[in-house]
């Protein structure tokens, strides 16, 4: 409850604008929360309260009542001097100090009743702690110019916005499209019935966003074989069939192998301030045909097979392999050497050679033989060999194929990979080199071992389970670009040192050519050095740029060149990638190998 004061501290202003705290003797203590309260309470509430300006008034009363308290010490001072003037009568010989006395004690006086004065003169001070204020608005635009924000704040009893305020500052701002006139109706009148203060927003205008054109797009119809290996249809008994292969992997003549979907205009948009904003547009493509495709005459926009055989991606389009199908390879079949896909819904024998230009599918095993594959390797099960008798170093089962591979497993296998490797369960004492990844995984992540043998990738290596428990040492080499880039990079700086340290000889030279005469000799120095001058820094900017180049091709190298262990990593693996080698000698978790600023690094893997 607000104290009762004896005398009223408030007062309004002539012109009813504002209202002012009188400064004047009250015998009580102003408090600022005092000063609050009658202000809150009076009947110009709704004005715009100062509390700096309040505060000030709170000092103001202070320094008046501290002033009120000296002049009620007035007399306490008068008294004492009475007593001085006695003293000096009764003692003589202090006379000249109680004189002394006597005038500073009158100097003290004069210096009160001058403080009393000047109080006087403040009790009469007003100070302004409130104030009528309109509501104010602000338009702003974002970056894009798409969208116009309004906020407005409520009046504190001054006068609200009008449409024609908005309209005003509308027109200022530059907006000419989009403006939302119904959600500037509700933004007036939340603002005109809001409390004093309150602050409300709302998008008023709004342009319209260019729409990009879609890029032209080459849709496949149908499946290659390493597809349908990884993702093969499962019959109603969970099962895979197997056992037609020629139907399953194989296309028809006159089939429609691909399709483009053209390109799909865009519009242009257009900003709240009406800027045109010019749409994207979209790349197109040409669909060109493979080996056994054509155009179809009906359909500029669809691709045809000219005969059976087995689909294979091309650069934009698709061709057909001739296709070969067997039942086995072995010696009753004899050695397969063919120009086109085979398909195998059997097995390869011991010592048994095929050979194709395309892909090579086997429904079986591959057991010790040797396989030269064109296109990419799929075989349904797995891919087995031994050590030879002869040399302890060499495998009885060579792979080679310029595409992918993709097996259940292989053991004891030379494999040389110009695509990824997938292998979906163990990957056992194998010397695999690859230009893509190795993953070593089934599709959940869960199976997925390597140990033993000789791993190189160009890329990344991915598995569950890396090495072995038993002691079978496991070497991994990451080749990539790291240590091309490196060097690279080591080759640039030393170049851009070279080039740095010609120019700062040749700024020496430049200044030594100012202090020469002017001369005709001098004139053509001037335009050698200036010629070589921008040699100079035509070959620093471009050197820098490389370097820039190189450090983001470095930083892509890391984010792609590393290994993934899902779940195991065992003592005894080898790693190399680019210059730098690390060693296991312990059991690790999931853990990913990544090289960082020339160093191997070891780390949690945290599956994303």
């Amino acid at each position: 409850m607000t104290e009762q004061l004896p005398v009223e501290l408030l007062q309004l202003s002539e012109d009813q604008k504002s209202v002012c705290v009188i400064i004047r003797s009250t015998g009580h203590c102003v408090s600022l929360n005092l000063l609050k309260q009658l202000f809150n309470n009076s009947s110009w509430c709704h004005f715009k309260l100062d509390i700096a300006a309040l505060k000030i008034a709170e000092q103001s009363f202070n320094d008046l009542n501290l002033a009120t308290d000296f002049r009620n010490n007035k007399e306490e001072v008068e008294e004492e001097i009475e007593v001085e003037e006695e003293i000096e009568v009764e003692v003589e010989v202090e006379v000249e100090v109680e004189v002394e006395v006597e005038v500073e004690v009158e100097v003290e006086v004069e210096v009160e009743v001058e403080v009393e004065v000047e109080v006087e003169d403040q009790s009469e001070q007003l100070i302004q702690i409130a104030a009528l204020v309109d509501a104010q608005i602000s338009i702003e635009i974002d970056d894009e110019k798409i969208n116009a924000k309004a906020i407005m704040v409520s009046a504190y009893g001054g006068t609200p916005i009008t449409a024609s305020d908005v309209i005003e500052n509308v027109k200022a701002i530059g907006i000419t499209t989009g403006l939302d006139k119904k959600i500037i109706k509700i933004l007036l009148k939340n603002s005109e019935s809001g409390k004093p203060g309150a602050i409300f927003t709302a998008t008023i205008a709004k342009g319209i966003p260019a729409i990009p054109s879609t890029n032209a797009i080459l849709k496949r119809l149908v499946q290659t074989p390493k597809e349908r290996i990884l993702k093969p249809a499962i019959q109603k008994n969970d099962k895979v069939d197997m056992l037609d292969l020629g139907q399953v992997f194989t296309v028809v003549e006159n089939e429609i192998l691909m399709r483009k979907e053209r390109i799909i205009e865009g519009h242009d948009g257009i900003t709240v301030t009406g800027e045109i904003i010019p749409f994207k547009k979209g790349k197109d493509i040409t669909l060109t045909p493979g080996t056994n495709t054509i155009i179809n005459e009906k359909n500029e926009n669809e691709l045809l097979s000219t005969l059976a055989g087995i689909p294979k991606l091309t650069l934009n389009g698709m061709g057909v392999d001739d296709v070969l199908l067997i039942d086995s390879v072995d010696p009753g079949s004899g050695h397969v050497d063919y120009k086109g896909s085979i398909i195998i819904s059997g097995n390869i024998s011991d010592n048994m050679h095929v050979k194709a230009t395309g892909d090579i599918t086997v429904a079986g095993f591959i057991e010790s033989a040797h396989i030269d594959c064109g296109g990419d390797l799929i075989v349904e099960k797995g891919i087995i060999g031994q050590k030879t008798h002869n040399e302890e170093d060499l495998l009885s089962c060579t792979v080679a194929c310029e595409g992918s591979l993709i097996a259940n497993y292989s053991q004891y296998t030379d494999i040389s990979c110009g695509g990824d490797v997938h292998i979906k369960k163990q990957l056992l004492h194998c010397n695999v080199t690859s230009k893509g990844n190795i993953d070593v995984q089934n599709t959940a992540g869960t199976k997925g071992s390597i140990f033993g043998g000789c791993l190189t990738s160009a890329a990344s290596i991915h598995t569950v389970i890396l090495g072995s428990s038993g002691g079978a040492k496991t070497r991994i080499s990451l080749i990539g670009e790291y240590a091309q880039l490196i060097e690279d990079k080591r080759e640039i700086q030393e170049h851009l040192t070279k080039y740095k340290l010609k120019s700062k000889k040749l700024f020496d030279l430049q200044q030594q050519n100012d202090c020469i005469p002017p001369s005709e000799k001098k004139q053509l120095l001037d335009f050698q050095l200036l010629e070589v001058n921008e040699n100079i820094k035509t070959h620093i900017d471009t050197l820098t740029k490389d370097l820039s180049n190189n450090k983001e091709q470095l930083q892509t190298c890391s984010d792609n060149n590393r290994i993934i262990v899902l779940k195991d990593l065992h003592q005894d693996v080898y790693i190399n990638i680019g210059n730098e080698t690390f060693q296991t000698y312990k059991n690790y978790d999931a853990t990913e190998l990544r090289i960082n600023e020339g160093k191997i690094q070891c780390l949690p893997y945290k599956k994303q």
